[in-house]
């Protein structure tokens, strides 16, 4: 167990970020923060928690290891826990009636609010429709939105009849947005 040598203020921020990673449950509770060494596995779980540290993502805990690991193929998975990138004032929670992840933010005066959905879709036709109700499409670096299905359905298409097809199944990575007036 060999540790890494450390300034003394490297040393207090790195425990101080494992003391954080084992509050949010993502670190083993027998751990102590405040003697832990810098080993090589947890300076790699501090690495591999940045965005968690940071407030890029936040840590959501399902009811059992079962029903987190549902959540694998969209989200990290840590035991309970799931790791939900977040944006800016977004926050997010588990509901376990419907067993899907709902996260809630507040923009231009209406409350948006994402569904995370442990299912995969079936296809365009299964995604909820309605009035006030916004389609995300994650591509490249950014999101691309619709509030129409069929506006999202014509968008996507060349996507899904193109040779080397970069987004098989990309209706199971659509994020939904439900805008309530505040």
């Amino acid at each position: 167990m060999s540790s890494t040598k450390l300034t003394a203020s490297q040393l207090r921020k790195f425990r101080s970020d494992v003391a954080k990673l084992k509050e949010k449950g993502l670190v083993s509770k027998r751990i102590d923060a405040r003697s832990q060494k810098p080993t090589r596995h947890m300076l790699s779980q501090v690495k591999k928690f940045n965005d968690v540290l940071t407030g890029k993502a936040q840590v959501v805990h399902a009811p059992s290891r079962a029903k987190a690991k549902a959540y694998s193929d969209a989200f990290r998975t840590k035991g309970k826990s799931i790791v939900v990138p977040i944006e800016k004032g977004e926050h997010v929670r588990y509901a376990p009636k419907s067993d899907k992840i709902i996260g809630t933010r507040r923009a231009y005066g209406k409350v948006l609010k994402k569904e995370y959905t442990q299912q995969p879709m079936e296809g365009i036709k299964s995604l909820p429709s309605g009035k006030g109700i916004i389609y995300s499409v994650p591509l490249g670096n950014g999101l691309r939105s619709f509030d129409d299905i069929d506006d999202l359905a014509n968008f996507m298409f060349p996507y899904e009849t193109a040779e080397r097809n970069p987004y098989l199944d990309w209706q199971r990575y659509v994020i939904i947005e439900r805008v309530r007036a505040s």
